[in-house]
């Protein structure tokens, strides 16, 4: 169990099946006596660091691990939004027979599309 302090920065996120869900970042304004955590946003976790919610599967987290997490996340996103872009690019120019032919300009832009990744 992490040790919380009032005005301490905290992280809170939800995880699924499909990985990282919703998350924010907040500080504490309040642990009373039974260890229920407050933060400046309205949400309240109990002294393990799970949200006091009905439907909620909201944690605490280490600010610093999360905003490392949420990096990584968008950097993946980018990545398949590139090679996204490259499969987009190589479909136009195919003939009606299925083979790409790409002229010296055209080879170009899809080896800066690769570069992106």
């Amino acid at each position: 169990m992490q040790q919380y302090t009032v005005g301490q920065e905290i992280g809170f996120v939800s995880y699924g099946s499909w990985g990282m869900g919703g998350h924010g970042f907040a500080r504490i304004t309040k642990i009373n006596g039974h260890g229920h955590i407050r933060l400046d946003n309205g949400r309240v976790f109990d002294k393990h660091g799970n949200e006091r919610a009905k439907f909620s599967r909201m944690v605490l987290t280490d600010p610093a691990q999360l905003r490392e997490r949420i990096a990584e996340q968008d950097a993946a996103r980018d990545r398949r939004v590139a090679a996204q872009d490259i499969e987009r690019y190589l479909n136009s120019h195919k003939t009606c027979y299925g083979d790409i032919q790409l002229s010296d300009e055209q080879k170009a832009e899809l080896i800066a599309l690769v570069n992106k990744l």
